[in-house]
């Protein structure tokens, strides 16, 4: 609880210099985040105290209703030492964002150092408790006050990351993974009509979709017309064969590249996408009517 203070500190001070510089709808963006944030501390308290107190407690926390929120303080009151109720009131009393940096700044030293400041330290000088994701969205808020070109690039990562948590491969990947496989895929721009995937020939890469959409034929039948977040050529990726179909693009199309040492490299460190990409693969693959057993 004592961490999670000061780390909550940090966070208010950025939100507060944040939330000055934001437009109302921004701010009422951060209101949801806030509502979130007090439904994940109700939930480590249900590890120090009674659960189904707490559990309860935060049923009457989030119905909204003055009654009910008091009766949810009520328990915190009754039920957490002096030392936690310190740390978390500020987070549950309404406060403003500026209000609850001066109550909890005075456990945990917080400078307010200028919303710049702010976003360069942890794009910078990778804080402990700022993950890759963080890092991530504070380089791309940073983007919106700086050159085109370094702009552009920031959001070119943010949309990769969005895009592989669609695809049912990294569906259960971790977004620090994410991030890390993001700066490794390579964008292809393809015009339509031009040919992605040639029959036969023996390569070792496998393709997401961003935009566009692409047709999978074998010898002039069509097996397939795929679009945004599907994924193609995977088999490629993970054992060098012939291809085993062409695939044309049928419009302009934006695609992923991930190559086989990529891939390879991110099952041998992370199960999570090994597990994922067998569940792709036998849903992908298993004939119809085929149960697990069959």
């Amino acid at each position: 609880m004592f961490v999670a203070g000061r780390a909550g500190c940090r966070v208010i001070a950025a939100w507060w210099i944040w939330a000055a510089t934001t437009t109302p709808r921004s701010c009422g963006n951060v209101a949801s985040g806030d509502r979130a944030s007090q439904d994940i501390l109700f939930s480590l308290l249900a590890f120090l105290y009674h659960p189904d107190s707490m559990r309860k407690a935060r049923t009457y926390w989030r119905s909204g209703s003055p009654e009910k929120k008091a009766f949810a303080l009520e328990v915190l009151d009754n039920l957490c030492e002096r030392r936690h109720k310190m740390l978390m009131m500020p987070l549950l009393e309404g406060l403003s964002a500026e209000d609850m940096w001066r109550k909890l700044n005075g456990h945990f030293l917080q400078p307010l150092r200028g919303k710049q400041a702010q976003l360069k330290e942890i794009v910078n000088a990778s804080p402990s408790w700022a993950t890759h994701w963080l890092r991530v969205w504070a380089g791309r808020a940073l983007g919106e006050h700086g050159p085109v070109s370094e702009r552009s690039v920031m959001l070119s990562t943010i949309e990769k990351i969005l895009l592989l948590k669609s695809v049912e491969f990294f569906l259960t990947t971790d977004d620090d993974v994410l991030v890390e496989l993001a700066a490794l895929a390579n964008e292809v721009s393809v015009k339509a009509g031009a040919r992605i995937v040639e029959k036969g020939k023996v390569e070792s890469t496998m393709y997401v979709i961003a935009s566009g959409r692409v047709q999978v034929q074998d010898g002039g039948e069509t097996l397939a017309e795929l679009g945004r977040g599907s994924v193609f050529g995977e088999l490629a990726a993970l054992d060098s064969q012939p291809r085993t179909a062409d695939v044309t693009a049928l419009s302009d199309v934006l695609l992923l590249r991930i190559d086989h040492a990529t891939l390879v490299d991110l099952m041998a460190e992370h199960i999570e996408v090994a597990h994922g990409i067998i569940r792709f693969l036998i849903r992908r693959y298993r004939p119809p009517g085929k149960t697990a057993h069959g």
